[in-house]
Parts: structure tokens; C-alpha cells; sequence
């Protein structure tokens, strides 16, 4: 499967560390947007995790927000102190006003 296919079906949410899943889905549910998260390694199962971090300029504590057609919107090379924090301000500067209404 191409990482092509996981998207155009809403937000996505990539990363290796389960801390930011679980704020996908507390963010997601709060602002009532679906974001789905999906963790590489285990949802996602790269033929090559470091080429994949590195198109997504990510390190295995990181994520990268996917727009619903298939662009990054937005990327934390690494793990904030507080990822629900740090992806909810990301979510509300780049979904438009009418995804988050």
C-alpha cells in the first residue's frame, strides 16, 4: 500500500510514539474533526522507516499532520511536553473555519 491511500478520507495524524495517537483522538473529539491516528510501526509498517521519517521530517518522537488531500499541513520534528497542546494550536491554524464548525 502507498502512503498515498492512507489519506484523502480526512485528517491523519503519522507517527511512531502513542503519546500523540492519544492526542489525535482528545483533540480530534474536542474539536469535532476526525483525525485519525496512525502509528508507524504498527498501523503503518514502512518498507523503510528511516526513508519515511525522513520525508516527513520526523524522529521516532515526532508527528506529521496530514490535510485531508494528502499534504502536510503541519510537522513536530520531535515530542512536545504537551502534544494535545501543541497539535490542537496546529489544527486551529490550519483547518479552515468551516472544517472546525
Amino acid at each position: 500500500m502507498s502512503t498515498l491511500d492512507l489519506y484523502q478520507h480526512g485528517w491523519v495524524l503519522l507517527t511512531e510514539d502513542a503519546r500523540w495517537i492519544t492526542a489525535a483522538a482528545r483533540v480530534g473529539s474536542s474539536l469535532g474533526i476526525e483525525v485519525q491516528g496512525l502509528r508507524i510501526g504498527t498501523d503503518v509498517e514502512p518498507l523503510d522507516t528511516e526513508a519515511l521519517r525522513t520525508a516527513y521530517g520526523l524522529s521516532p518522537e515526532g508527528a506529521s499532520l496530514i490535510r485531508p488531500d494528502g499534504y502536510v499541513a503541519w510537522r513536530s520534528a520531535v515530542r512536545p511536553d504537551d502534544p494535545e497542546r501543541a497539535l490542537r494550536d496546529a489544527l486551529a491554524r490550519v483547518a479552515s473555519h468551516a472544517t472546525l464548525s
